[in-house]
């Protein structure tokens, strides 16, 4: 059995990977704002990355097999350039993913 013993690996990757991506995007001069979206139904998009006013939303899922959903209530609402998820299998080099993401 190979079961972690913190509770919290997910939102650690998160962290981590959000860290991590505002870094690469900072020392490649990719100029971007970012935020968190949440509704009052707690659906919620982990990181909104806008660059010249194009909306990009990223998804967060250790667990790969976990099901990474883009809240149809964001999607509708605003206009969604990209729809990227990061995972610990794609996760590997955080400006390659910047560069030429992995686009659902």
């Amino acid at each position: 059995m190979n079961k972690s013993l913190r509770t919290d690996t997910g939102q650690l990757f998160e962290n981590y990977i959000i860290s991590e991506y505002i870094k690469a995007n900072h020392n490649n001069k990719k100029h971007a704002k970012y935020y968190f979206w949440r509704s009052f139904q707690q659906q919620e998009i982990d990181l909104i990355e806008e660059i010249d006013g194009k909306l990009n939303a990223i998804e967060i899922k250790w667990n790969q097999n976990k099901k990474a959903k883009f809240s149809a209530t964001f999607t509708e609402n605003y206009a969604v350039n990209e729809k990227i998820i990061i995972n610990k299998q794609n996760y590997t080099s955080i400006p390659s993913l910047i560069f030429s993401n992995e686009i659902i």
